[in-house]
């Protein structure tokens, strides 16, 4: 799998409000997974939005299909890696479903 992080700080602090969270892409059996986290202001904890392209949709010309993730963590890296895990899971399901 090819993992390409377009910014990632791997610190747990939270960002300043100034510094933008920056979505991280990656590719898994040919699909495209963007997550983008977020922190929230309300609990301080990492969430996401993740989304998935199969291979013949272009993540910069289409809509993403939005993967239920409901996880959170007090960091970043954990909420990013708990997110691709949820896309890849997800993948893997509609990949059986269409074979």
């Amino acid at each position: 799998m090819l993992l390409v992080a377009l910014a990632l700080t791997a610190c747990s602090s939270a960002p300043s409000k100034t510094e933008p969270v920056r979505a991280v892409l990656s590719r898994y059996e040919e699909w495209t997974i963007r997550v983008t986290p977020s922190l929230s202001d309300r609990t301080s904890q990492w969430r996401a939005r993740v989304e998935v392209w199969p291979p013949e949709r272009s993540f910069q010309v289409y809509p993403g299909i939005l993967v239920r993730f409901t996880d959170s963590a007090s960091d970043q890296k954990t909420v990013v890696e708990s997110a691709l895990e949820a896309a890849r899971r997800y993948i893997d399901a509609s990949r059986s479903q269409h074979q």
